[in-house]
């Protein structure tokens, strides 16, 4: 089993910042992935060509000085929306299967899905009172943010 639409995905989420000309897409999704991602070319210029004609990404060639000029591939506005879709439905599959994974842990959640009320805070502080949160719960006890942060700093 896979998630579907994985490297239509990445390499949406990999030109969320930027252009990228289609070698330099394959070397970030393989940096950013630790070498743990890769992306042969007989699958990523299919990919690309998919993704332009749904209007996902829109490609310019830009010239340079002694060599060919390249292809640089960027976002569309439909792009944009269309990484947002995949990456909440990313989320929801990935605490599914994290669910299936970890048994008997009430209330897991990803950090993906926790992020109500949380602006400005460390992740790793949120991280870490979420757990907290759940350890309590467990236990039985009510949890209230006071508490978390009394319980935190003294």
């Amino acid at each position: 089993m896979a998630f579907k639409k994985d490297l239509s995905t990445l390499v949406l989420g990999v030109l969320q910042d930027d252009g990228l000309h289609g070698y330099e897409i394959a070397k970030r999704i393989r940096e950013v992935s630790v070498k743990s991602l890769q992306v042969a070319e007989g699958r990523l210029y299919p990919a690309l060509h998919k993704l332009e004609l749904e209007g996902l990404i829109q490609a310019e060639w830009i010239p340079q000085e002694g060599r060919p000029p390249r292809k640089v591939y960027s976002l569309t506005d439909e792009g944009r929306s269309e990484l947002a879709k995949q990456r909440s439905e990313w989320r929801a599959f990935a605490d599914s299967v994290d669910a299936i994974l970890n048994p008997g842990q009430p209330g897991r959640m990803s950090m993906g899905r926790m992020n109500v009320g949380l602006a400005g805070v460390p992740r790793h502080w949120a991280w870490e009172t979420f757990q907290e949160a759940g350890r309590l719960l467990s236990a039985g006890a009510t949890v209230c943010p006071s508490i978390l942060r009394r319980s935190r700093h003294g």
